[in-house]
């Protein structure tokens, strides 16, 4: 549900939160490899963990152009305000429904996660979670946008693999802080989910919004199941209006258990 909800979308691993997200460790990864050798600290955590898993989303994807399309018609003002209620809203809603917040190295790099056999549609949740202010905030044609036009077309995409209310972990959001990057990090904290899906033996699904992300996730063993499209005619690739705009592309991608990472990414 990451397309904005989404549609409104290592060795050891960490283990599963209770339904209250309140359960958590720390798991220290060592990555066998000449090119990085220190260690990697992975810790999980829950509700606690939303301000700053918000914050440091809102500032990764402030050129989403998932989010762009959703909020073309605000200014860039309201664009700022809508962008953090809306990814608190997802991230809190997970967390109400046994999802995690994983963050690595001290926030250098950080994920949220929706854990098997978990949804994010019970009302309640999405009440807690705040998801009516959010929707709010986004205006009619941007709910429009992520629940009419973006929501069906993830609904299809993950059918195709996984079809019913099949299985598997869904991430949501990664994103690395600048001081993280080109360290691997990310590959550590996507290479400890696939070590829980591999454990629980379960896929992993995700919409890539970026042909950079689906790249790294097809170098860590994802496949691609579908490449939508939405806004064509009149958005840009980057989600701005745009008349007869090529539309802004996503990619729906699955990992399974028996397909290993290829390499690290760093």
């Amino acid at each position: 549900m990451r397309l904005m909800m989404q549609g409104l979308a290592i060795l050891n691993p960490v283990p599963h939160p209770t339904k209250s997200g309140h359960d958590r460790d720390t798991t220290v990864v060592y990555i066998e490899d000449t090119k990085h050798r220190n260690g990697v600290s992975i810790t999980t955590g829950g509700l606690e963990r939303i301000e700053a898993a918000t914050e440091q989303f809102s500032k990764a994807f402030e050129s989403d152009p998932t989010i762009a399309y959703c909020l073309a018609n605000l200014t860039r003002e309201q664009r700022d305000n809508c962008r953090p209620r809306v990814i608190s809203a997802i991230i809190t809603a997970a967390i109400l429904n046994a999802g995690t917040i994983d963050e690595v190295n001290g926030w250098k790099c950080c994920g949220a996660v929706l854990t098997p056999g978990h949804m994010m549609d019970d009302i309640m949740s999405l009440i807690r979670a705040g998801m009516p202010a959010a929707m709010w905030s986004m205006g009619f044609k941007g709910c429009y946008r992520a629940i009419m036009e973006m929501g069906p077309l993830s609904m299809a995409c993950k059918e195709k693999v996984l079809p019913g209310k099949g299985k598997c972990y869904y991430i949501l959001y990664v994103a690395t802080a600048p001081s993280g990057r080109r360290q691997g990090l990310c590959s550590a904290l996507v290479k400890n989910y696939q070590q829980l899906a591999e454990r629980d033996k379960v896929p992993i699904y995700l919409e890539a919004t970026s042909k950079y992300s689906c790249c790294l996730y097809q170098k860590l063993g994802f496949s691609v199941v579908d490449e939508m499209i939405v806004g064509k005619g009149k958005h840009a690739a980057d989600g701005r209006l745009e008349g007869g705009g090529p539309g802004v592309k996503i990619w729906g991608m699955i990992w399974r258990p028996e397909i290993r990472a290829k390499e690290w990414i760093y």
